[in-house]
């Protein structure tokens, strides 16, 4: 994230309290005001749309920005360490919380005529 925001690239980035992510990076990244934080959580599908729909309503709505194309890029970094959580909590961040990105990723390239 903040080698894109140092390219001058704008981000998206979904987090799960934003307050806690703006006390974590306000003072320390390259270019804030190219930053956008949407809460999600990859173990509920349905938020993960959020960050999807921030991207299309950018570019339906003409953003002037020079670098608002066609491409998307997610990079997936949520999950948890299998000596921090139970079995069980470790399969659902891990496995189906990355299948959940994974689908959300192709229902957005397709709904993008991406894919």
């Amino acid at each position: 994230m903040v080698e894109l925001l140092r390219q001058d690239h704008a981000v998206i980035a979904m987090v799960r309290n934003k307050e806690r992510a703006n006390e974590l990076f306000a003072d320390s990244l390259p270019h804030p005001s190219r930053l956008e934080l949407v809460e999600g959580d990859i173990t509920k599908p349905a938020t993960l749309q959020t960050a999807f729909q921030k991207k299309k309503k950018k570019k339906k709505f003409g953003d002037d920005d020079d670098d608002d194309d066609d491409e998307l890029i997610v990079v997936h970094c949520a999950g948890i360490p299998e000596s921090a959580a139970p079995k069980e909590a470790f399969h659902t961040v891990n496995v189906q919380g990355t299948q959940n990105m994974l689908q959300a990723c192709c229902k957005a390239s397709s709904m993008s005529g991406g894919g």
